[in-house]
């Protein structure tokens, strides 16, 4: 260790010796971090090896090879007791596995919630616990609430019965077999009821507890079955007389399909427990409780390490304790320390390089058997995260790979093995795991078969192996396609050869009877296809050369297009548009089109020297950016995507730090290395006019900021200080007063929006809250200590109630200043893996922004401060962010770098951001000037459409208590409908202030789809109830129910009328049933359009009415000839979509229909030939599942909206997109680049 410290001091005499406050600069560590890395004490962590290497200019690869030798080496072990350590040496950590009843001792750090779960259990005989996955439910349930039970806590001494049960695929008969031993508990098996159990006996109550309550959705394929189990379950404990009282746990992506339960609702309403992050306190528990009972003691340098890391994140608790047992299982004597945790890789690592090991350890045939019994362990999600499946032991081969397989992933406590079956350990090891995560995403289709194809095999065996259950003619080409590139079981190869069989039987007839005919047939089609080709040849030859040449560069420059997007989008917009002038492919036009929802980054400048900080003017006309050169630039930005520089300040003699505008944009503020405040008129910015230069700070000044009035000014420096400037003379800037309080470096402040408080950021791991209303006396009110290193950065909201803080230790973490002198931590926002150096908000409020040592700026929608949603990551830099600034409208983000450039970067398209969850629905005005947008949260956003491009938010409408699952909108007048069974009305003539009507539309469950009639004044209700219902809206403050459309057998999710209002499409289970309302009064059901494979999503008419759409989750569209409404006439099925397609939409004119699906893009299908659709331009830039789409009245603009919180405005003409790409083009595109990606082709730069 001491040659180790010896080398890395020499390392640093090599790069000239530079002071540790420099290194500290270019490594992102604090001085004292870094010096005690070279003094020989103690082992470095990895991180911190790193950056000192790569601040001084050494190979990091070198340096990590040489820090992981030593790390496993054995060193002196720490003076601690070793006593109990050495009593049994049980490991104190349970990995990934849930704990249990007998682990209730190592159950800590959740004793406030499992106080609330008690009080809940003890109130309500009906309790769900909902939680994310790796929350920490099974513990909760297992290890906290089932030991309360059996001690008696929740009955004042009276210990309650208690069983744990999964659903499995079988809920209801598992369900069953716990209610007849629950009978038997309670001393009345004999009378015990089917469906409850009553009686009286020693034991005063039975608790059951339904773990995994998941897996009634995942495994259970049976609805019926499902429907049943759920309300047994609900209904058990509800009985009047019953003793069992039931917990349900949960994943909290299953929340919609609970709230589908009437009854499972309203116990998810009164009655839930939600199992959220820990906090700081709580982790702290978590980690050394455990140890410290076994006799171990953790490094504080760990705990910290293993708080920041995890703090903010609900489902880390599994990988937090493997990373904790793998760290133990690493110890150096009897302490758990840092160097053993980084050995590991780290929560977010340690369980991925425990599978991996296992996994590289294996042969090539074991390792395919792997691969295969993950495939297996794992039930594909559909609209939720993918989850775990637990594999009867016949499901696998008995083989010697496959024994040796299970036996080594069960011995690194990766899978749970008994005699009946085989699951995983925890579902983190499916987020976790890169490998397992790229084979179940490289082939979720080839998996979905498998399970068909295992499930038949089932189904073949129970029935006697009969001919009549094996596949027959598309299913056995799909198995056999499937079988030739994937290994099966004996079972399945055996179910497979029975099916070839039976359909090589049922051919050889055909065969004989046809191959004369075929082998005619054949010649006849050769002879035809060479005349036609020869023809062809000699009249095109040349010309089709030509076109399939420039077909494939197109093509391949569009695909270059589409990786360029991220990193260089200027470059990827020409080659796009270049590739569509050469050939107007599919590929082209989709890359075209795409760019619009591509974040567009412009490079204000390439100079040598690294930029520190960057900010808009108030007005966002000016920018000003400064650096290491000693000279400030300053920008005009009238012109948008076109900056132009202005003025250079230079000769400042020392670096730049940082610079700030006033607030009326006159004066420019900048400090530096030196010390010093420098100030400049900007009355004209091309020729600023120095005002004054004061020393500020002993040392560098690192901060500065105008207060709101422009008077008053503050600076932050080296010295461990803030100081206040008044400005009343900018000439003669003179100092009120001195802040002192930091023990550290503080580098940056900032004021709140009405000046009257000063927040400050400091290397002593704190941030400071300071009342500046009489600047003479300041007094500081607070101390913001939950970061675990340097504090960077802090800003206040524009209402100025809540602070945002960024450190070293990867967070920006959220504050509600509601009692300024008592900061609450409200969220810690994750993403960044690297140190966060700068923090700002967005005008409106509804974003944040970060920027860190990983050359990303992250967004975050923060509409709801304590349950931040992330957003797109911001790219372009190679180097670490500086400082990040929003302009005074929020669409533009300007950062920083230490790669020696300052970017512009546009948020991608028009926007319509700032919700707090998924987007559900969109509804638009007839002429396209009001959009309305429903959301999970319960709410629907309003917003003004005038200008398309610039989208505003006019209004929040708030009422709904459940999510929002449909819109319409007719005239002025919208509808909402809820998962809280209502429909709501209201009236947008003046947007800015809707008004709710007084009376709700009540319907009988979750309303799904909403329709306005085209012509008369009635809207149609559909959903879980199975009923459409007409409602006469004559009078929208009393609808009144006009007619009921039965006959229906399952939920409807969308409904639609025909232009002429004569004819209602409804969707329901695999079909379409069209109804006929040409007397509303009576309505008449026509005829049933079946031909989907899966639930219909969508329908839609096109606006002649004689065509019908539909949509699927079997990733289809289907259109449909309606024109003889009683014999629907298949016209066309569009395949493309992989994954559900969840919304259809025609265009005004007929000509385009759009589809958006849960593969995250909307596609474009010319439609102009109904029989015949033209392969779809794809529209790719949302991260996550769309929901909803529609058209624009004008035609040439869609609208998608989907899980990620953003509704997108995409325009669907190229040339508009064209004229928009040449009008912000920045140069155009070079030659080099033009024959690197069309050689042969004339240089034609397609924005000149």
């Amino acid at each position: 260790m001491l040659a180790f410290a010896a080398d890395l001091r020499r390392l640093r005499e090599r790069a000239g010796s530079p002071p540790y406050r420099e290194l500290s600069r270019r490594a992102h560590y604090s001085a004292g971090t870094l010096s005690d890395a070279a003094n020989g004490r103690k082992l470095p962590s990895l991180a911190v090896t790193l950056a000192y290497v790569r601040a001084c200019g050494g190979d990091p690869v070198a340096w990590q090879a040489r820090w992981h030798e030593l790390a496993i080496l054995p060193r002196p072990d720490d003076d601690v007791d070793t006593t109990a350590a050495s009593e049994g040496g049980l490991a104190p950590y349970a990995g990934l596995s849930s704990l249990g009843p007998e682990d209730a001792d190592r159950f800590c750090g959740r004793d406030r919630l499992l106080e609330r779960l008690e009080r809940t259990v003890r109130d309500h005989r009906l309790v769900v616990v909902v939680g994310a996955s790796g929350a920490g439910k099974s513990s909760l349930l297992r290890a906290g609430l089932v030991p309360a039970a059996g001690c008696g806590a929740l009955a004042g001494g009276c210990s309650w019965a208690t069983q744990v049960f999964t659903p499995g695929p079988r809920p209801l008969h598992a369900f069953t077999a716990v209610l007849n031993d629950s009978a038997a508990v309670l001393g009345e098996q004999g009378g015990c009821r089917v469906d409850g159990v009553t009686g009286h006996s020693d034991v005063s109550e039975f608790l059951l507890v339904v773990d995994q309550f998941e897996e009634v959705f995942t495994l259970c394929q049976d609805d019926r079955e499902r429907d049943r189990f759920v309300d047994r379950v609900v209904a058990t404990p509800l009985d009047s007389d019953s003793r069992i009282r039931v917990v349900i746990g949960v994943r909290a992506d299953f929340y919609g399909h609970c709230v589908r339960y009437p009854a499972l609702a309203a116990a998810l309403q009164d009655a839930q427990v939600l199992v959220g992050p820990m906090s700081v306190d709580e982790l702290r528990q978590v980690i050394t409780e455990p140890a410290v009972k076994a006799g171990y003691r953790v490094e504080n340098a760990l705990v910290a390490r293993l708080v920041a890391e995890a703090t903010g994140q609900a489902g880390a608790l599994p990988l937090l304790s493997h990373a904790l047992l793998e760290t133990w299982r690493r110890r150096h004597g009897t302490t758990l320390t840092l160097v053993a945790y980084e050995s590991t890789g780290g929560i977010q690592h340690a369980l991925a390089q425990t599978a991996e090991s296992v996994y590289t350890a294996l042969t090539p045939s074991q390792q395919a058997r792997a691969q295969q019994v993950f495939g297996r362990l794992v039930a594909l999600g559909e609209g939720t995260g993918d989850t775990k499946r637990r594999v009867p032991r016949d499901e696998l081969d008995s083989d010697d790979d496959t024994a040796v397989v299970l036996e080594r992933l069960a011995a690194a406590r990766l899978l749970v093995l008994d005699e009946h079956g085989i699951e995983l350990t925890h579902e983190a090891l499916i987020r976790s795991w890169p490998r397992l995560r790229d084979w179940l995403d490289g082939d979720r289709d080839g998996l979905r078969l498998h399970r068909s194809l295992t499930s038949a095999t089932d189904t073949w065996e129970s029935h006697g192996r009969d001919d009549e259950a094996v596949y027959r003619g598309a299913r056995l080409d799909a198995a056999e396609d499937f079988a030739a590139t994937h290994p099966l079981t004996e079972r399945e190869s055996r179910f497979l050869a029975a099916s070839r069989a039976v359909r090589d039987r049922d051919r050889a007839t055909a065969r004989r009877r046809t191959r004369r005919l075929r082998q005619l047939v054949a010649l006849l089609s050769v002879l035809l296809i060479v005349a036609v080709t020869a023809i062809g040849a000699a009249v095109r030859g040349s010309a089709i050369v030509t076109e399939q040449r420039n077909d494939a560069l197109s093509r391949n420059a569009a695909f270059q297009a589409t990786a360029l997007r991220t990193a260089d989008p200027p470059l990827a917009a020409q080659l796009g548009l270049a590739a569509y002038r050469l050939a107007p492919t599919t590929e082209a036009r989709s890359s075209l089109l795409s760019t619009f929802a591509t974040p567009y980054a412009i490079k204000l400048d390439d100079s040598f020297g690294r930029f520190e900080n960057g900010q808009f003017s108030p007005d966002g006309r000016l920018a000003a950016v400064g650096g290491e050169r000693a000279e400030v630039k300053v920008y005009d930005l009238t012109v948008p995507r076109r900056p132009t520089r202005l003025a250079t300040i230079p000769g400042l003699g020392a670096s730049v730090v940082a610079v700030a505008f006033s607030p009326d944009g006159r004066l420019l503020g900048a400090v530096g290395t030196d010390g010093s405040l420098r100030l400049w008129d900007l009355a004209d910015p091309r020729r600023p006019v120095p005002l004054a230069t004061v020393t500020a700070h002993t040392g560098t000044a690192y901060g500065v900021a105008f207060a709101a009035q422009g008077r008053l000014l503050a600076t932050a420096g080296s010295d461990q200080l803030v100081r206040l400037w008044d400005l009343a003379d900018p000439r003669q800037p003179t100092a009120l007063a001195t802040l002192a309080g930091h023990t550290d470096v503080v580098g940056q402040v900032a004021f709140s929006p009405d000046g009257r408080w000063l927040a400050s950021a400091s290397e002593d791991d704190t941030a400071g809250l300071w009342d500046v209303t009489d600047p003479h006396r300041p007094q500081r009110r607070a101390a913001l200590t939950a970061h675990h290193d340097n504090v960077e950065s802090v800003a206040f909201s524009p209402d100025g109630r809540v602070l945002a803080t960024a450190g070293y230790d990867h967070r920006v973490r959220l504050w509600s200043l509601d009692n300024p002198a008592a900061p609450v931590q409200l969220a810690a926002l994750t993403g960044h893996d690297d140190i966060v150096t700068s923090v700002a908000f967005a005008p409106d409020g509804r974003t944040i922004a970060a920027g860190g040592g990983d050359h990303t700026v992250r967004l975050w929608n923060i509409t709801e401060p304590r349950s931040p949603q992330s957003m797109t990551a911001l790219t372009g830099h190679t180097g670490a962010i500086r400082s990040v600034a929003f302009g005074p409208h929020g669409h533009t983000v300007l950062s920083t770098s230490a790669d020696q450039t300052v970017q512009l970067t546009d948020q991608p398209g028009p926007v319509l951001s700032g919700h707090a969850g998924s987007l559900n629905a969109i509804a638009l005005s007839a002429d396209g000037r009001i959009a309305a947008v429903g959301a999970e949260n319960g709410t629907a956003h309003v917003w003004d459409l005038a200008d398309p491009f610039h989208p505003i938010a006019r209004a929040t409408l708030t009422g709904h208590t459940g999510p929002i699952l449909a819109t319409a909108m007719k005239s002025t007048l919208l509808a909402t409908g809820s998962v809280d069974k209502t429909v709501r009305l209201w009236t947008l003539t003046d947007p800015a202030h809707p008004r709710a009507l007084p009376r709700a539309i009540p319907h009988g469950g979750t309303v799904r789809a909403l329709a306005f009639h085209p012509r008369a004044a009635m809207v149609a209700v559909a959903g879980d109830e199975q009923i459409v219902r007409l409602w006469d809206l004559t009078d929208p403050a009393q609808p009144r129910l006009r007619a009921e459309l039965p006959g229906l057998t399952d939920a409807i999710p969308a409904i639609a009328f025909s232009p002429d209002g004569r004819t209602l499409a409804a969707a329901a289970t695999h079909s379409v049933w069209l109804y006929d309302l040409i007397d509303p009064q009576r309505p008449a059901r026509l005829v049933e359009i079946a031909g989907h494979t899966n639930r219909v999503s969508a329908v839609a008419f096109n606006p002649d009415g004689h065509t019908l759409a539909t949509a699927s989750l079997d990733r289809t569209a289907r259109l449909w000839n309606v024109t003889a409404r009683q014999s629907p006439e298949p016209l066309a099925t569009l395949t493309g979509h992989t994954d559900a397609v969840a919304a259809v939409v025609f265009s005004p004119d007929g000509r385009t229909l759009a589809t958006a699906g849960h593969d995250l893009t909307a596609r474009l299908w010319n439609v102009t030939d109904l029989r015949a659709p033209t392969r779809p331009t794809v529209l790719s830039g949302h991260v996550a599942r769309l929901h909803a789409l529609a058209f624009h009245p004008g035609g040439h603009l869609l609208l998608t909206a989907g899980q990620d919180h953003d509704g997108r405005i995409w325009h669907t003409d190229p040339q508009q997109v064209t004229d928009r790409i040449c009008a912000t083009a920045r140069g155009a595109i070079t030659q080099t680049e033009w024959e690197q990606s069309f050689p042969g082709i004339d240089y034609q730069p397609p924005c000149r």
